[in-house]
């Protein structure tokens, strides 16, 4: 969908009409979803890019590849056992340069042959159509020789080849910026609002079914955070979640600190109090609520661990 719009690979991302970018976040797509322009800088110039304003952010990050990925050599950095790759004589190192009969540079290329591949997929009928799908050939660099290999392989029932990538800090440095003590707390507070003013604005993909799909548990909240330690990231996520729980906190719901603010705000207007039979129905009625909000999160997780093995 991107490359629909007019943007290319490589280009490298300004800002919007609504301000720059400063980094590579969930804020970026949010900005570009509801954006009417987009700037990048493409062969050393700047060139303006016209969008819908109206664009589908859950579609932009769901997607297989993503509406835009930083741009990342198809290097392999790691080979599973007993996969097609492994079979094929993939190395360490490789690079991949080509998945059938398109070439690729990149992780995204290489993501977006394989969804070309899953949509032919979805219309094969029989095992033998599926298995003609899943019989590509592919050429990769070994790096170590220079040679070029060309090799036919068989993909996995779900199109996977059996390859990791390479990490985005091996081609990409992050910036550091420090604050002292006075200067970290106004941008603690303005982190915090644009955190939670965009957890709010996504609300509303909750109630759609692809948004019901994409909701997480224990597992999804664990996968936020980084293999390694990182202290940064750490309070980071700490801050984040404290902030969802808040803001979930206050939603009117019974059993939760909102329903009894909306209670108390009831009985303030109308100077009733409401009876304890429907208090009691209504703290049964949000507690379900909220339990069934868990199964369904938790059971997302599960159907995903199940989907990757």
């Amino acid at each position: 969908e991107a490359k629909a719009l007019g943007f290319q690979d490589h280009d490298i991302l300004l800002g919007t009409d609504k301000r720059a970018f400063k980094d590579f976040s969930a804020d970026m797509f949010r900005d570009l979803s509801t954006a009417h322009s987009a700037e990048v800088l493409r062969d050393g110039r700047r060139v303006t890019i016209s969008l819908p304003g109206d664009l589908n952010l859950l579609d932009m990050l769901r997607h297989t590849p993503q509406f835009v990925r930083p741009f990342v050599p198809a290097e392999v950095d790691t080979v599973m056992p007993d996969t097609p790759a492994k079979k094929a004589g993939i190395c360490k190192g490789d690079v991949i340069l080509a998945v059938g009969d398109s070439l690729v540079d990149s992780w995204n290329e290489f993501s977006n042959e394989l969804g070309r591949l899953a949509d032919r997929l979805t219309v094969a009928k029989t095992h033998e159509d599926s298995l003609a799908v899943r019989q590509v050939n592919i050429a990769f660099l070994r790096t170590s020789t220079g040679d070029t290999i060309n090799i036919p392989t068989t993909l996995t029932a779900d199109l996977k080849l059996g390859i990791g990538m390479t990490s985005i800090y091996s081609y990409y440095e992050p910036t550091h910026k420090s604050y002292n003590f006075l200067g970290s707390l106004p941008a603690g507070v303005t982190y915090g609002m644009r955190v939670l003013s965009g957890y709010v604005g996504d609300m509303k993909y909750v109630f759609t079914g692809e948004g019901a799909k994409s909701l997480g548990g224990f597992g999804a909240i664990g996968s936020l955070f980084p293999p390694t330690w990182d202290w940064h990231m750490f309070w980071l996520m700490t801050a984040f979640l404290s902030i969802i729980l808040a803001f979930m906190n206050i939603l009117p719901i019974p059993a939760l600190d909102g329903g009894h603010v909306l209670f108390l705000l009831y009985e303030m207007i109308t100077r009733r109090k409401p009876s304890e039979k429907f208090m009691l129905w209504a703290e049964y009625v949000g507690f379900g609520l909220l339990i069934l909000l868990m199964v369904v999160a938790n059971l997302n997780d599960v159907l995903r661990w199940l989907h990757i093995m």
